[in-house]
């Protein structure tokens, strides 16, 4: 299994979230990870319920001080439904409570 599989199992990621950049520096005890939302063609508001493209927000950056034995950030662009733009961007699954990922940005 290779190293974006396991993190990605790890973190509890599926479809449409991915790991596509893994990047381990040993001698400063860091990993960065980068997490793409792969847009499904077809997407589904989580608000409304209206199917309807994703827009990208800005890239986003989650720490947490002991993953794996590493500090470790995650980086993403989340998506934000364009029907709902006053409401919340997706929210990602390794921002659920009790994760320890803490958002930076």
């Amino acid at each position: 299994m290779q190293l974006p599989a396991i993190i990605s199992s790890t973190l509890g990621l599926a479809k449409p979230w991915s790991v596509t950049k893994v990047v381990f520096a040993s001698d400063r005890r860091r990993l960065d990870i980068t997490i793409e939302y792969e847009d499904s063609g077809d997407p589904v508001c989580p608000h409304c319920g209206k199917p309807g493209a994703l827009d990208e927000t800005e890239t986003c950056t989650w720490f947490h001080d002991d993953f794996f034995n590493y500090e470790t950030y995650l980086h993403t662009r989340l998506p934000r439904p364009s029907c709902c733009r006053d409401l919340p961007q997706i929210e990602p699954p390794w921002s659920r409570k009790g994760s320890r990922f803490t958002v930076l940005q």
